[in-house]
Order: C-alpha cells, then structure tokens, then sequence
C-alpha cells in the first residue's frame, strides 16, 4: 500500500510538473529476489542470437521477399484453380517468362495496333508512360492478382476505369526504351509475386 500511494504521488507531481522523488526499495525484500534490479538501477542485458535464429530468420526473408500481404494464402494454386482468364492477345511466345535477365512476364508477338484485352473484370490502376516500356497499363483484379500490359501503341483506358474481361484496354506497339519490335509483354502478379502467364492462359 505504502508503494503504490508512494507511486500515485509521484505521477501527480509529475503532471503538476515537478521532479519524481525516487522510489526506495525494502532492502530485506531486495535481498530475497536476488538477481532483480532495484528501481532506478537498471542492469544491462546482453541478448544473442543463435545459429538456428539467424538461419529462420534468412529462410523467412526469402519466403517473404516479394510478399505484399503476409496474411494472405500464399499458394496460387488453390486460389487461382477455378479462376479463367480471358486471353489477353492471340500470337506467338516469343520470350517466355524468367530468363536469367529478370523476365517477370512472357512478350507475344502480333501485328502493329492489335487489340489488347483485359484478362479479368478489374479497376486500371495504372496508364501511362514509362521509358523503359513505353505505354503501359495495368489493371487490379479480385483475390490480390494485378495483370500488367507493356510497350503498347495506344491506351484506351484511365485510372480508376472499371473493365470487364475481354474489354480492349490498348493496342498492341513498339513503345519504350527496351523492346525490339511490335509486342505485348505480358505479366501477371499474385500477392507481389510475379507468376507464369503461360500456367494460367493460352496465346
């Protein structure tokens, strides 16, 4: 009883402004719990990591590099199994996804000005201009899935724009600092990570 009016007094002086008076421990209750600090005598703690934490810890990073939503069910498979695609743009596969130089996407071949088409019922969230790939668009689908359209000639929707599967969103180009001919490069994102378009749908 003695310590917590001891304690109340102290914090009403501190909101009146004043210095806290210092708290004086039993010295016989100090001598009982040994190893415990007295009030307003911390002792330092030295706290090291294991082997075993730091080898977690590197393995969870990785699982975790390109996660946007930890929370979220990380297997594609089970969220994407019954999900149809429409196809964006009918032509041939000319770079197919990862090649060591970081393709997070497949590039299709077509003519100059063909009709691109949203994969899936979403919001444009982005459409404009980048100079590495020209005239980009990308739409925001259900269940955390982004399909992302590059090097176009022509973009035929806005941000905030609501599209429905099959809709022409652009027109097939040659835009951009890095392509090498009329094509759409494609890609599709799940939770931050980049998947295989290939998996998912037929050009």
């Amino acid at each position: 009883m003695e310590k917590r009016n001891k304690f109340i007094d102290n914090v009403q002086h501190i909101i009146r402004g004043g210095v806290p008076e210092e708290i004086v421990e039993n010295p016989e209750e100090q001598s009982e719990d040994v190893g415990s600090p007295a009030i307003g005598n911390p002792v330092d703690v030295e706290f090291s990591r294991s082997e075993e934490d730091s080898a977690f810890r590197a393995l969870v990073e990785k699982e975790e590099k390109y996660n946007l939503s930890y929370s979220a069910e990380m297997n594609p498979g089970t969220v994407l199994e019954n999900t149809f695609f429409f196809t964006p743009l009918k032509g041939m596969v000319v770079n197919r996804f990862g090649d060591p130089r970081g393709h997070f996407g497949v590039d299709i071949v077509a003519g100059p000005g063909a009709r691109v088409s949203a994969v899936m019922d979403g919001v444009v969230v982005f459409s404009g201009w980048t100079v590495e790939t020209g005239y980009v668009i990308q739409v925001q689908h259900a269940n955390n899935l982004i399909s992302s359209y590059k090097h176009n000639e022509r973009l035929l929707k806005s941000i905030g724009d609501h599209v429905k599967a099959g809709e022409a969103i652009a027109h097939v180009g040659n835009s951009g600092e890095l392509t090498t001919g009329p094509h759409l490069h494609f890609e599709l994102w799940y939770n931050g990570m980049p998947l295989d378009p290939q998996e998912y749908i037929s050009f």
